[in-house]
């Protein structure tokens, strides 16, 4: 393999993306009453609903690029891969409170993650992944492409995985 990618996120938040979907709707109605209006609804609306965040990494080369991704169009600067001490998947918990009036509760989410380590505090976040099959498998790729170690962090104790 000789390179990799991955969409790592929606760039707007889920609800701004569902508004976005309404307002194509309308922009392509307002252009249907010939209203310049419409363009410029559609063109917004089609921005935040296509964009997503990524990253792409070409082994060959040996470079990686963050990019904003636009339907097919991927934007970002390709920057040299520093040297990369290990691969880590790891669960990424976050907790979410809710309060209104008296009524309260509190959600868990429990993301799987996999980052590229460079230092102790540097690393380079390759994104979210579904499940922990489709991590591990994209963490052993990537292992294996960069010649090192994966350490799985997703149970109690860190453990290392043969690559």
């Amino acid at each position: 393999m000789k390179n990799f990618s991955h969409k790592v996120e929606p760039i707007f938040p889920f609800q701004f993306v569902v508004l976005a979907y309404v307002g194509i709707l309308v922009g392509v109605y307002l252009l249907y009453l010939l209203n310049i209006w419409g363009l410029l609804l559609l063109l917004a609306s089609l921005f935040v609903s296509f964009s997503h965040a990524g990253i792409q990494l070409d082994f060959t080369k040996n470079s990686y690029k963050e990019y904003l991704g636009l339907i097919f169009f991927k934007f970002g600067k390709w920057k040299t891969l520093p040297n990369i001490q290990y691969v880590t998947v790891f669960v990424d918990r976050s907790v979410q409170e809710m309060h209104v009036a008296s009524v309260s509760g509190t959600q868990t989410l429990n993301d799987l993650k996999i980052n590229l380590v460079i230092k102790k505090n540097a690393y380079i976040s390759i994104g979210k992944f579904k499940n922990k099959t489709e991590a591990m498998k994209a963490g052993h790729l990537l292992a294996i492409n960069l010649n090192t170690k994966l350490l799985d962090y997703t149970m109690a104790e860190p453990e290392w995985v043969s690559v």
